[in-house]
């Protein structure tokens, strides 16, 4: 498809290596038509990830590479991928190929047509999950359950942990805010803040295929996530209780 949109491409990576040049090129393949930029950011990695995106970046293929000095979890990586971002709509995409990239042409066609989101979901229909490890589709679904009861505007959403999104200009995020909630935290979903900052925008939900891993390993399963996870969202909870956005 041709877009008359500029589309900003975000994706954060963290020992990956084995992923992430197949991660750049199907991307450029796919959004080849579209005007679009590509803005990784890399959380420290020490896997020779880095020396990859570097060796990559000063080829001409849109790309911009930035780099945490220090671990900061996927959700500020996105974030600080999406605060550097000039597109006027910007889709978040995981490094690590779960998520389809050949899926963004439909994620700008929805945003074109008027939604101001766009949620990749698990859980309506036309999608197809890969047979998973049945703790880690427990964890999924427990992990939503939280989300709905602690914060109930997002009920709305059958997948409001979904990490493939994207939203346009219009959808406004406070990231000085969250980042200063999260300081010396790591937080996990990205999503959840700018569904809870932006309750009179309209997101929409369609379906994809959620991949098989290629590289690497989950980073949250070796991490005490439960009790992580609840009080991140706890803490949204307060961000809406001072109406801070």
């Amino acid at each position: 498809m041709r877009s008359g949109k500029f589309v900003s491409v975000v994706s954060a990576t963290l020992n990956g290596k084995g992923n992430v040049l197949d991660l750049i090129d199907r991307i450029n393949t796919t959004t080849k038509d579209i005007p679009h930029e590509l803005i990784i950011v890399d959380d420290n990695s020490s896997d020779g990830t880095i020396a990859e995106l570097e060796r990559m970046e000063p080829t001409g293929c849109g790309l911009t590479v930035i780099v945490n000095e220090k671990r900061e979890g996927l959700p500020k990586s996105n974030l600080r991928g999406l605060r550097y971002a000039s597109g006027d709509l910007m889709p978040v995409v995981d490094s690590n190929l779960q998520h389809p990239p050949e899926k963004i042409p439909h994620i700008v066609r929805e945003i074109e047509n008027g939604s101001s989101g766009v949620i990749t979901s698990r859980f309506v229909e036309e999608r197809l999950v890969f047979k998973r490890n049945p703790l880690r589709s427990y964890a999924t679904s427990a992990a939503i359950t939280l989300c709905h009861t602690l914060l109930p505007p997002r009920r709305k959403y059958r997948d409001p942990i979904s990490g493939y999104f994207a939203f346009d200009i219009g959808v406004k995020v406070s990231y000085d805010k969250i980042f200063e909630l999260f300081e010396g935290r790591i937080a996990y979903k990205t999503l959840i803040p700018i569904l809870t900052g932006n309750a009179d925008k309209r997101f929409t939900e369609v379906p994809f295929y959620f991949g098989r891993r290629n590289w690497g390993e989950s980073k949250i399963i070796t991490e005490n996530f439960l009790s992580r996870y609840i009080s991140e969202l706890n803490s949204y909870r307060t961000i809406l209780r001072e109406k801070a956005y």
